[in-house]
């Protein structure tokens, strides 16, 4: 199972996330594939289809991959 990154959106019990909330969430540690390497795909832009295999999806790859401002980057792990 993956872990997401949930703790900078504050939530309370039993909240709902919200479209925008949900685009900040950058998850997925690459555990469970072996070496890890390249076992996620990064995306600068939600919308593109054209993105970077990458190690994992943490907040620095995706920032090193896309830059600081993250509010449209998705990144998937396998």
């Amino acid at each position: 199972m993956k872990k997401l990154k949930l703790n900078a959106l504050a939530l309370q019990t039993g909240e709902v996330l919200s479209r925008s909330q949900l685009k900040t969430v950058i998850g997925g540690n690459g555990s469970g594939t072996g070496s890890g390497s390249g076992s996620c795909f990064l995306r600068c832009d939600q919308n593109s289809t054209s993105g970077t295999d990458v190690a994992d999806c943490s907040r620095a790859t995706a920032e090193a991959g896309c830059g600081s401002d993250l509010s449209n980057t998705v990144c998937v792990c396998a």
